[in-house]
């Protein structure tokens, strides 16, 4: 579905979803360790900013599985600009701060409700558009239990069709960015999956040509390009044949 050139007050083309996907290597891809779990895992990962406006990346750091995800922003902050995530961003309350201070907006999802503290400065009475879209509260608040964080806006997503309530958290005014379309602007951040299995059909990586750090950071950059100049060339996201 096309964006409108604004929401809220929010340019679209300003909007970031970022998010990391994995390809599982070889054992003998020793720097790709990720995790312990039966048996070593090795992965690698690539971090990546999909502008939400075309679904065309503008923003990727390959890396070994390892990498946090909140990490590999902080190296990927660009003023000006504005993020969506999920839960793994949103539990780094030092995150929101550092985003804020870059002059960055953000809308990313907390952690599940029993482990997040929230200690309520206002409430915001809801209309009954945002009632429709499933918002039950719109308040200020500071995260955190000892350390607590500057105030920052909650707003919460209850629908009779979710498993659970989603929490989110947003540097933004009601002005600049109501309590519905948050909600709604969330809900695109699903659209990252959708690219994702897109990359993995065009670089699939059974074999990669290079097995060093430096290799594959080479092919996936390289298929990453060669898409973005396919797309502008055609009009329309490359296949694997046309790569």
């Amino acid at each position: 579905v096309k964006l409108p050139h604004s929401i809220g007050q929010l340019d679209v083309n300003a909007l970031r979803i970022v998010d990391s996907t994995l390809w599982h290597v070889v054992t003998r891809m020793g720097w790709a360790q990720w995790r312990e779990q039966y048996k070593t895992q090795r992965a690698v990962r690539l971090h990546v900013k999909l502008r939400l406006a075309d679904g065309l990346p503008v923003g990727a750091l390959s890396s070994a599985g390892v990498l946090c995800e909140r990490k590999a922003l902080r190296a990927q902050i660009e003023p000006g600009e504005f993020y969506l995530g999920d839960r793994n961003y949103g539990c780094d309350y030092a995150l929101l701060a550092d985003l804020s201070q870059a002059g960055c907006g953000y809308l990313l999802r907390l952690r599940e409700q029993h482990t997040t503290i929230a200690e309520t400065v206002q409430e915001h009475e809801l209309n009954e558009q945002e009632r429709a879209l499933g918002v039950v509260r719109d308040a200020l608040v500071r995260l955190g239990w000892r350390e607590k964080t500057e105030i920052v806006r909650l707003i919460i997503i209850q629908r009779p069709d979710m498993v659970e309530p989603v929490w989110l958290v947003t540097n933004q005014t009601r002005e600049a960015l109501s309590a519905g379309e948050a909600s709604e602007l969330y809900r695109r951040r699903w659209e990252v999956e959708g690219f994702f299995r897109w990359l993995k059909c065009l670089l699939p990586c059974r074999h990669w040509l290079a097995e060093s750090q430096r290799g594959v950071a080479i092919q996936m950059y390289c298929a990453l390009i060669c898409a973005l100049l396919l797309a502008e060339q055609t009009g329309r996201m490359a296949s694997k044949r046309m790569l």
